[in-house]
């Protein structure tokens, strides 16, 4: 299994940061929407990368992120989707450079 961590990050000017260098490709998008699913699992559309795609889960660390993680990220995309800014997304270990993932997928499998 991939090794994964999330990292979001709100987006009031555009920047180079030193996770850039990390991550094989990073994505940008407005976040359209953000929900809750049974058991604790934070749903989010972003712009351009898929609808109903799975980011964390808020009852249950997944791989390299904690519940802890996941409340910060879950607050995060809330505050972007309330302030209608960009959030930026990085991933690693994937071979897919698209930043459209599908819909309804676990986006912890490649984000970092």
């Amino acid at each position: 299994m991939k090794k994964v961590i999330l990292t979001t990050l709100v987006l009031s000017t555009s920047f180079l940061s030193p996770i850039d260098a990390w991550a094989n490709h990073a994505c940008s998008g407005k976040v359209i929407s953000v929900d809750i699913h049974a058991p604790g699992y934070v749903l989010t559309h972003i712009e351009g990368s898929g609808q109903g795609n799975r980011v964390c889960s808020l009852s249950e660390a997944y791989g390299e992120i904690s519940t802890e993680a996941c409340n910060a990220m879950y607050s995060l995309l809330l505050s972007a989707k309330a302030t209608d800014k960009p959030i930026k997304m990085w991933f690693n270990n994937d071979s897919d450079v698209s930043c459209n993932k599908g819909q309804w997928k676990f986006l912890a499998d490649w984000l970092f």
